[in-house]
């Protein structure tokens, strides 16, 4: 699933009538976008009765749509061919659902045709974690498929929010640390202390330094001094850093049912979650509030301030977009 595009991104073809395929060749995406009402496909964006099943059984999608309760979109890249898949999803989410697909997904060797349906839920030992066949189950009958869909095409969780996105926030914040690092190292070579940190830091050398600015007691040269006084700042400051905390809250932000809602996790000690681990806090749980009156001020007033970043922009002490409605901020 880590191909697939954002929720937001199909989204943006919803409304636009996309034009037929000329060009065929990678780079062109060109998403149709697609739901069931009563058993017939709508769309705003393609013209729905010339919606063929050239690839996937348009009955198949029917009976997925409908296990689904018809809560759904389908959306395909229309670019891709033979390996069309149709992902699934509800306008509110941040990740696409799953995807269904019919063809030949085996791996070296054919298998012939059959129903597909991907998901991050499913466990297919056939195949290696390594391939994207084992999140994938398969089968030769429809209704089976459809059965599979209903089992696994579910909506994703603030927890799986939180999995597949607090990586870019790790690096983020990892960055803006090796900075100060880099710094308060800069500034100790300027004096020939050379080290880690926190060795350095606590050592003799750099305490009989210190002990001479707290005393005024003169240095042979004024620019010694000087840098001595600005690597004190800088270790203060890496100090500051090292003590404070690092605990983040994962916010999203988005509409339910017309109204403003946030889903908010704790994610204890971030520099040491990866993706691969369980992120989020369990005592905190995954939260939801309903209005910003319910949110807690602290988040509130951090989220206030990044939303004036750019996606990507980290605040000093305030937390870091990570997406245009997702954001990690200092608990």
């Amino acid at each position: 699933m880590s191909n697939a595009p954002l929720v937001e991104h199909l989204e943006e073809y919803a409304d636009v009538m996309v034009k037929p395929i000329v060009n065929t060749a990678r780079g062109d995406s060109t998403f149709a976008v697609f739901t069931f009402r009563g058993g017939k496909a709508v769309s705003n964006n393609i013209d729905a009765s010339k919606l063929t099943s050239d690839v996937v059984p348009l009955e198949y999608l029917r009976e997925v749509s409908k296990a689904l309760r018809d809560n759904c979109k389908f959306a395909c890249d229309r670019t891709l061919g033979l390996w069309r898949r149709y992902y699934v999803y509800t306008p509110d989410s941040m990740f696409v659902m799953g995807w269904v697909a019919y063809g030949d997904y085996g791996l070296d060797t054919p298998t012939g045709d059959k129903f597909v349906v991907g998901s991050h839920r499913i466990i297919n030992r056939k195949y290696s974690e390594d391939r994207d066949q084992h999140h994938m189950s398969f089968s030769t009958k429809m209704v089976t498929a459809v059965r599979s869909a209903k089992r696994y095409i579910l909506p994703i969780g603030h927890g799986e929010v939180a999995r597949r996105t607090i990586n870019d926030t790790n690096h983020t914040v990892a960055a803006f640390n090796s900075e100060i690092s880099s710094l308060a190292k800069v500034a100790l070579s300027k004096i020939g202390l050379e080290g880690r940190l926190a060795e350095v830091s606590s050592s003799d050398v750099w305490a009989e330094l210190c002990h001479k600015l707290d005393t005024n007691n003169p240095f042979l040269s004024a620019e010694f001094e000087r840098y001595v006084g600005e690597a004190r700042e800088k270790i203060n400051v890496w100090k500051v850093h090292q003590s404070a905390s690092t605990d983040m809250y994962c916010v999203r932000v988005y509409e339910r049912l017309g109204k403003q809602v946030f889903d908010v996790n704790l994610i204890s000690d971030l520099p040491n979650q990866y993706n691969w681990r369980p992120v989020h806090n369990a005592d905190f749980g995954n939260r939801r509030y309903n209005s910003m009156d319910e949110l807690p001020e602290e988040i509130m007033n951090k989220i206030s301030a990044l939303s004036i970043c750019e996606v990507g922009g980290f605040v000093e002490e305030v937390g870091h977009r990570s997406m245009n409605t997702l954001y990690y901020v200092y608990a």
